[in-house]
């Protein structure tokens, strides 16, 4: 038979015995399961019924004693747990798996008794995850034919713990973007901040703002969100020129496990230069009109070329006037074509001879790209007297 006893003076049958619930029964009821009979219809072959420590032994769980996770522990502890109280085990008998850039772990110590044991691991360096892993070598046992998994190697391994993962990468700024229009002469702008990822403790002294022009009285006015993004809000002051919102490290911004910005140390995370908004108060005006073609002319169509400070729109021939002395008659604005900052005006001369002047008249159409007039708001503060031609 293989009933064989071990050595141990154990005389059930081995859970691998071809006897195992081969029993006859004699009798309804009589043979009907008990607490001997491992909760089988049948008991089995032999002068013992298979015992309660030779049920499949096996690894209820693997999971991490400590609640911290992600952590930046040099060492952290697992808990194993098996279905029965167990010997043999050692770190030989657990292979640590890791992700990312993990690397120099090691199993540092194997401690407690029973049916539990509490693994110590070094966590190396690099960020990642790392796993603990029970791989039967079949040293693992409750008896000396009850071995982990069943006899054989491999049967009882453990791969579906929980993981630790370790997180020693110091958070970054990946960008900072406007998020208003621009140009403006809005009194309040906005700036969104993506960090790469959830980080506490973002407030306006991380941030610094840098100014050109006439601009006076900016300030940060506000911070707000969480997780990996902020908004901040910036009063852009008085005067005309850019503003810049820059991030400043000083080591007060951090991650969930406390990773500082950049790494520990002042202005290793810094994002510099930001992106600027043009903050455009001034009104439009006109930088000059010149002649285009020769003069003196006996032209029937001439050209005037009209200059403005900035990029303007809403310019129409409405917004020119012919001023023509002597003989002149019947001139009139035939086109007025250009984008930008400049405008081509092109006039038929009429009849007779004389001066013939091009004036530019501000009737408050003309504005520039934040909305502001030509020469602020108001008719005629933008008027322009312009050069004439002698048409002979």
């Amino acid at each position: 038979t293989d009933a064989t006893p071990n050595l141990l003076g154990d005389y059930h049958i081995p859970s691998t015995s071809s006897a195992v619930n081969a029993g006859a029964i004699s009798k309804s009821g009589v043979n009907a399961p008990t607490s001997d009979f491992d909760g089988n219809i049948r008991p089995s072959a032999g002068g013992y019924e298979i015992g309660a420590d030779e049920t499949v032994l096996s690894v209820l769980s693997i999971v991490r004693t400590s609640a911290t996770n992600p952590t930046t522990a040099s060492t952290v502890g697992f808990t194993v747990t098996f279905s029965s109280p167990v010997i043999g085990v050692d770190q030989f008998d657990f292979a640590l798996a890791t992700t990312g850039t993990i690397s120099g772990t090691s199993i540092v110590s194997v401690g407690g008794t029973g049916a539990t044991r509490t693994v110590t691991v070094n966590t190396g360096t690099g960020s990642g995850t790392i796993q603990l892993n029970l791989i039967d070598n079949d040293t693992i046992r409750v008896s000396a034919t009850n071995r982990l998994g069943g006899t054989g190697v491999g049967n009882g391994n453990f791969t579906s713990g929980e993981l630790y993962t370790l997180d020693r990468t110091p958070p970054t700024v990946l960008s900072i973007v406007r998020a208003s229009a621009n140009p403006t002469v809005a009194s309040l702008v906005n700036f969104t901040v993506t960090f790469s990822e959830s980080v506490t403790a973002v407030d306006g002294a991380d941030f610094s703002l840098i100014s050109t022009g006439t601009i006076a009285g900016a300030s940060i006015t506000s911070v707000g969100g969480t997780g990996t993004t902020r908004t901040v809000t910036v009063n852009t002051g008085t005067g005309s020129g850019t503003l810049r919102l820059d991030l400043i490290d000083n080591d007060t911004i951090r991650d969930v496990v406390l990773n500082r910005l950049g790494g520990t140390g002042l202005g290793n995370g810094n994002f510099t230069p930001g992106p600027s908004y043009t903050i455009d108060r001034d009104p439009p005006t006109v930088v000059s009109i010149l002649r285009t073609n020769a003069n003196p002319t006996v032209a029937s169509v001439v050209s005037f070329t009209v200059m403005f400070s900035e990029s303007v729109i809403g310019v129409d021939k409405f917004d020119f006037s012919l001023v023509g002395d002597g003989t002149l008659a019947g001139y009139s604005i035939t086109s007025v074509g250009g984008t930008g900052a400049t405008r081509t005006v092109t006039v038929n001369t009429g009849t007779g001879s004389g001066l013939l002047r091009l004036d530019l008249v501000d009737n408050d159409t003309i504005k520039d790209a934040t909305g502001i007039r030509l020469g602020g708001t108001g008719a005629g503060n933008g008027n322009y007297t312009g050069p004439s031609y002698n048409v002979r």
